[in-house]
């Protein structure tokens, strides 16, 4: 009897899980819930899903800091976002452009303040260096918004200002 399927099965989900496992699962059930949202065109609520994904990855680097899936949730969540607000059947207006730009910036900082504590580390590195390139495509993809930005730049995003329009 200790063979049948249902007795692994049961055994199996009564095996404590630890609190890391327990909060990505919940990040995983938003992100994905945010992707269906997304793709039945629930724009407004896959935002709102997004969001609270942002949330969920936040803890988790709160809990491991260096561990890939944590980084990779936040980058997940962030760029989904990004995705999400330039959205549109017609080309991107300002206000979706420095939304998503805001969102790209925001996880680039949040990487970038990590790799401060961990330079060295594989993960931190290979994320931090993911969050830069997404900068980088979107000033390369939307010309006219890098534009703008050159109007107000910062010190930080000049060199990928003119690297994008050149």
């Amino acid at each position: 009897m200790t063979n049948s399927p249902i007795y692994r099965s049961t055994t199996l989900s009564l095996k404590p899980k630890d609190e890391y496992t327990v909060d990505f699962a919940h990040w995983e059930t938003l992100i994905r819930g945010g992707n269906n949202q997304y793709e039945q065109g629930g724009l407004f609520s896959a935002i709102g899903t997004y969001h609270q994904a942002i949330l969920a990855a936040k803890v988790l680097v709160s809990m491991a800091p260096a561990k890939k899936e944590s980084l990779t949730a936040l980058l997940t969540s962030y760029h989904n976002l990004a995705d999400a607000y330039l959205s549109s059947e017609t080309a991107p207006c300002n206000t979706q452009l420095s939304l998503a730009y805001g969102a790209i910036t925001e996880v680039e900082g949040l990487i970038d303040t990590i790799e401060r504590q961990l330079p060295r580390h594989p993960h931190v590195v290979r994320c931090s260096s993911i969050a830069r390139q997404q900068r980088f495509v979107f000033l390369k993809r939307y010309p006219h918004f890098a534009a703008l930005q050159c109007e107000h730049p910062t010190r930080s995003n000049l060199q990928y200002i003119k690297k994008a329009l050149h």
